[in-house]
């Protein structure tokens, strides 16, 4: 018997007018992924991919995506996420922030990630946010 490979990839939804919420679901993004994967490699890599294809995390207040796929179709993944431009009624951009092998790596690449968008931000931040910030800064932790 032959263990199956996923890799799972973090993603940033990237709203195209940047203080628009982002109104989709974790079904409309398997949808727009599985699209742009038929519009690049037609019926064959939509049918490669499309039973190892999932959408494991949607976080709609950080705007993180983790997707699940194969190993051997990873590469049609990345390949077609560029031209994702529209999630449901959404303009969006995907941002790859990491691509790893199991699910517990994708986590704490997330944390690491949000905790460095945290230190950019705290500088630009008022007295009161800055509080906030440091406390959600300290709470974040790698494990």
């Amino acid at each position: 018997m032959v263990k199956v490979k996923f890799r799972y990839m973090l993603y940033q939804l990237l709203a195209d007018p940047v203080d628009a919420k982002l109104d989709c679901n974790s079904i409309d993004i398997f949808r727009a992924i599985s699209a742009a994967i038929r519009a690049n490699f037609g019926e064959y890599g939509l049918g490669r991919c499309r039973h190892s294809l999932s959408v494991k995390v949607h976080d709609a207040s950080t705007k993180v995506v983790v997707v699940r796929v194969e190993h051997k179709c990873a590469r049609f993944l990345s390949v077609s996420i560029p031209f994702v431009n529209q999630i449901g009624r959404c303009a969006v951009t995907m941002k790859c922030i990491y691509v790893g092998g199991s699910m517990r790596s994708c986590a704490k690449a997330a944390i690491r990630y949000h905790r460095e968008e945290l230190t950019i931000r705290l500088p630009r931040s008022t007295p009161s946010d800055g509080k906030r910030l440091l406390q959600v800064l300290h709470n974040c932790s790698v494990k």
